[in-house]
């Protein structure tokens, strides 16, 4: 689905990646081409689904990891967030908020929290919002926020199709705040 959204935006859509190695590795080789990177991670949605609360924490780690290599890119803007929360002793998506970190050093004002996840993303500065303004929010800290998106399609509407979709953590290495999101 979301490469299909994605097409439908005239994003460029690569190849689906093998691990999480591997997309790095691919957002790294495309950086110059492009200005919006969208990774979709399906593991914690998966062990949640399972009811395999030790697999989701492991591949929350797994993406984890990966986040410093990310930011050593030098985006603009990252954010970090869940399309939808599934609890592992629901086996199921549901209707609780999801964290979202943003991490943008020329905008952000730090929150001061020192992890990410539900906890301290409630006391964070993006406080709870529906998560149909995180793309406004996101293109407002990259200095791009315009009332249309090319094809005629308001903020508001591609907000709600591209919805990251991984439930990491991330450990502040520059400006971020946080909050919580509700679909």
């Amino acid at each position: 689905m979301y490469r299909g959204v994605a097409r439908l935006l005239g994003m460029r859509v690569q190849d689906a990646y093998q691990d999480l190695d591997d997309a790095c590795r691919l957002i790294r080789e495309s950086w110059q081409e492009g200005d919006f990177y969208f990774l979709h991670f399906k593991d914690t949605d998966k062990a949640g689904e399972d009811g395999d609360f030790d697999r989701k924490v492991a591949a929350i780690e797994d993406f984890d990891s990966i986040v410093p290599r990310l930011l050593e890119l030098g985006p603009d803007v990252l954010a970090v967030t869940g399309d939808h929360s599934t609890p592992a002793r629901m086996k199921q998506h549901s209707w609780h908020p999801v964290p979202a970190v943003v991490h943008a050093p020329a905008t952000a004002r730090p929150d001061g929290r020192s992890h990410f996840g539900e906890g301290a993303c409630r006391a964070g500065t993006l406080g709870h919002r529906p998560m149909s303004h995180l793309m406004s929010l996101l293109l407002a800290h990259a200095g791009r926020l315009r009332p249309q998106v090319p094809g005629g399609i308001s903020v508001t509407a591609a907000c709600g199709m591209m919805r990251a979709s991984t439930a990491a953590s991330l450990k502040r290495s520059a400006p971020a705040t946080s909050g919580l999101m509700s679909i």
